[in-house]
């Protein structure tokens, strides 16, 4: 007795058809799958910052403001 899946609205029989819809299945399933997320990358948001504030004349104005710590 042969097993029968059904696929496509209709039965299969053979084992090349079986193989075929296995595959098929499992390629549908591979591009279901969301791609890995990507690491932060801190050194590209920096040089962002750093361009930023050079474009609004600001670049080396937060090195006197945040860098000189008064201690209490």
């Amino acid at each position: 007795m042969t097993a029968q899946i059904a696929a496509y609205g209709r039965l299969v029989e053979t084992d090349k058809e079986r193989h075929h819809i296995t595959m098929r299945r499992l390629e549908c399933c591979r591009k279901a799958q969301r791609p890995p997320e990507p690491p932060d990358n801190y050194g590209d948001l920096k040089k962002a910052v750093d361009r930023t504030y050079a474009e609004m004349g600001m670049d080396g104005a937060g090195d006197e403001i945040w860098r000189n710590y008064q201690d209490r």
